[in-house]
C-alpha cells in the first residue's frame, strides 16, 4: 500500500546559457541538447517518469533563465 498526503512542486533553476539558444519545449524530445558530446536524453527521461506518475514537467525561459517546473499531486494506491 503507498499513500502519499502531500503534493510535490520544484522549481529549478538552470545555469547553462546554451539552454536559452533552444525553444524550452523542444529541449524536452529525445536527442536534443546543448552540449557537445551529449545524448540529449536527461530531460526526456524525467519528463517520461514524471508523467508516468501523472505529474508534469515544464520548462520557461523567464528573464534570460531556464526554469524547470516539476508538480507531483498526492495519490492513494491500495
Amino acid at each position: 500500500m503507498y499513500i502519499f498526503k502531500k503534493d510535490y512542486r520544484v522549481i529549478i533553476e538552470v545555469d547553462n546559457p546554451g539552454m536559452l539558444a533552444e525553444k524550452p519545449v523542444s529541449l524536452l524530445q529525445p536527442g536534443v541538447t546543448s552540449k557537445e558530446g551529449h545524448t540529449g536524453l536527461g530531460l526526456y527521461i524525467v519528463k517520461q517518469i514524471v508523467e508516468k506518475y501523472n505529474g508534469t514537467m515544464v520548462l520557461e525561459n523567464i528573464d534570460n533563465r531556464v526554469l524547470c517546473r516539476l508538480e507531483l499531486t498526492h495519490q492513494s494506491r491500495t
